[in-house]
């Protein structure tokens, strides 16, 4: 019955798809194809970096090389880990044994967790994620500023962040992002729906991208659909009061098996030292060969649906001194060849993300309250549909003022 499988389906994205769904032969229908590489996504010096070429006419992922130097990289990394060495954070710790995984989390002192991803793997993988631990220290403040300069620097043309003028409940915070070798972030498209940057401080990683498709075929709420998508909550506007917003996640991973010829993070290091071109082929090789890290379908319904998520996928790999900008439909996920730090943040100009973020916090709100579909009709005039490029400081000010005081009252 595999046999004739496997000979119907010759296709290499087919085999894959089908190695994804049946673990125990994914060795075997891998090495029987030629391998399936994911298109990448593109790479532009900052020197070169042009906003709206590169990235608001795209709307596609971007990294921008070069926002920080590889000594304010190390500058930066060391500050912070000996200003917040004994704060408490939260250690998720992921063990998969024939498939099945078990997570826990464990609060440890940042500095503890260091050690901790040290000894990751792909099988017993350790992840750190600490929302808001820059957040409210004095002594952070120029730390914090060199990182905001730093991913501010592609964003020159599009001026003001509106987050910076948010209520502090309602504003997302930075998170600092701790990943050893092996260790997956969820599978997720963003809350807000804002535009999302990383920057890596230290080490690398892969990231892998699943694109929406367009409007007249579903847009990214057939990816929502596919993927058995799920809301999480992220923030509320006072104590219990309205839901601000929620993400999407998924199950699915982009990363559930591991060939065994997969080069290890020793291996990573050693080639750091000794050969960096080699290093750096290999991350961008092991990073585009969706057998050698290969997803995980099981969940999903049926072939045409896993073909429709393959064909749809990007990758990328980050290193220090790297931004990535991440548009708000693409659903995304990282993996560690290597131990790395990073810098998680968002911001909302008024070119594109401001429309999208104000949609998506009313909605959010509204729809909790039995609105149903009817939840615009609610909104005050003036909030919605306008063109924010044009909004100055004083604009901005009183529309965040109209839209945070019509949310106060609908609870």
């Amino acid at each position: 019955q595999h046999s004739n499988i496997f000979i119907t389906m010759p296709h290499p994205t087919e085999i894959l798809l089908y190695s994804a769904l049946c673990l125990p032969y994914a060795e075997a229908l891998s090495s029987s194809a030629p391998p399936l590489l994911l298109p990448s996504i593109p790479r532009v010096p900052l020197h070169s970096f042009d906003l709206h070429r590169h990235y608001l006419n795209s709307e596609s992922p971007v990294i921008v090389s070069g926002v920080l130097s590889e000594d304010s990289c190390d500058e930066a990394a060391g500050v912070l880990m000996e200003m917040f060495a004994d704060a408490e954070v939260d250690l998720q710790r992921t063990v998969t044994r024939s498939s099945e995984k078990s997570t826990e989390i464990y609060q440890t002192s940042l500095g503890a967790a260091v050690d901790a991803i040290m000894d990751s793997r792909h099988d017993d993988a350790r992840f750190c994620f600490c929302e808001g631990l820059l957040d409210g220290l004095p002594s952070a403040r120029d730390l914090c500023g060199l990182l905001r300069d730093a991913r501010e620097l592609p964003f020159v043309e599009a001026g003001r962040d509106w987050f910076g003028s948010f209520p502090p409940l309602a504003r997302p915070s930075d998170c600092v992002v701790l990943a050893g070798a092996g260790a997956r972030s969820t599978f997720h498209r963003d809350p807000y729906e804002w535009t999302g940057t990383s920057l890596c401080l230290e080490g690398s990683k892969v990231w892998r991208f699943v694109a929406p498709p367009p409007r007249s075929a579903g847009g990214v709420g057939a990816v929502d659909s596919w993927l058995r998508s799920y809301r999480l909550p992220s923030a509320a506007w006072e104590d219990g009061g309205a839901t601000l917003s929620a993400g999407w996640q998924s199950d699915t991973s982009l990363y559930g098996i591991r060939a065994g010829a997969v080069p290890s993070a020793r291996d990573f290091g050693e080639w750091g030292e000794d050969d960096p071109e080699r290093r750096l082929a290999e991350l961008e090789r092991v990073a585009a060969d969706a057998e050698d890290l290969a997803p995980d379908f099981r969940g999903l319904d049926g072939p045409d649906v896993r073909q429709s998520v393959v064909d749809g996928m990007h990758c990328a790999v980050q290193y220090a001194g790297d931004l990535m900008i991440i548009p708000a439909h693409w659903w995304h996920q990282t993996y560690g060849l290597e131990p790395s730090l990073a810098v998680a943040s968002q911001r909302c100009g008024g070119e594109r993300d401001a429309e999208r973020v104000l949609r998506h916090m009313l909605e959010t709100a509204l729809s909790g309250e039995g609105q149903g579909g009817r939840w615009q009709e609610q909104v005050p005039k003036g909030i919605l549909g306008n063109d924010f490029s044009l909004y100055n400081e004083d604009d901005v000010e009183d529309l965040l003022s109209s839209l945070f005081g019509f949310l106060g009252k609908v609870n």
